[in-house]
């Protein structure tokens, strides 16, 4: 049998190779090239949530602040699903009733901004609790140590992470609590 007599050396199916071939790798550089910018519009709307404390006095020790923050570092909005806020691992809904259930002082005089469910633009900072008495500020700083805070939040790409006052953001399939330890401010 010649050369000439295979079908598949037929000039005409060199062609039809040749083109199948090109196609092909042109899908998969089409696909590698979607999974890439997949990747990039993800990262480009990453959120980085931040949970800090920051206090203050004056040089007479008369007038200071104590206060919680919330910071968004990262380059998109953070969708918060939970807050949890706890003083000796016990759960508590309210900045109020936790300052009050646990003797830090007798009667909040806080300042208070809902943190729980919130959406947090990147470089944005909500501070969910602000005192300025000073007794207040005192106590606080006093038992900072034992009030734990944690949020669960997500990008706009439905990926979530859960962070506490350590600032290690670990990646969750979902953020749920149980209801009775939300915090609800």
């Amino acid at each position: 049998m010649s050369i000439r007599n295979k079908w598949y050396m037929q000039p005409e199916m060199l062609v039809g190779f040749s083109a199948i071939i090109v196609s092909l790798v042109a899908v998969g550089v089409s696909l590698y090239s979607a999974s890439i910018d997949r990747e990039f519009a993800r990262a480009s709307v990453w959120p980085r949530v931040i949970i800090y404390r920051s206090f203050n006095y004056s040089n007479d020790m008369q007038e200071g602040y104590f206060k919680y923050g919330v910071s968004n570092h990262g380059t998109g909005p953070a969708l918060i699903k939970y807050a949890k806020v706890s003083y000796l691992d016990k759960p508590s809904q309210t900045w109020n009733r936790l300052i009050i259930d646990n003797n830090i002082h007798p009667k909040p005089s806080i300042t208070q901004s809902h943190i729980s469910t919130a959406v947090l633009p990147s470089n944005y900072t909500i501070e969910p609790l602000i005192a300025s008495d000073i007794q207040q500020v005192n106590k606080l700083f006093e038992h900072d140590g034992n009030i734990a805070i944690e949020l669960c939040y997500c990008s706009i790409y439905g990926e979530c992470w859960l962070t506490d006052r350590h600032n290690v953001p670990e990646p969750v399939e979902v953020c749920e609590i149980d209801d009775a330890q939300a915090f609800r401010q």
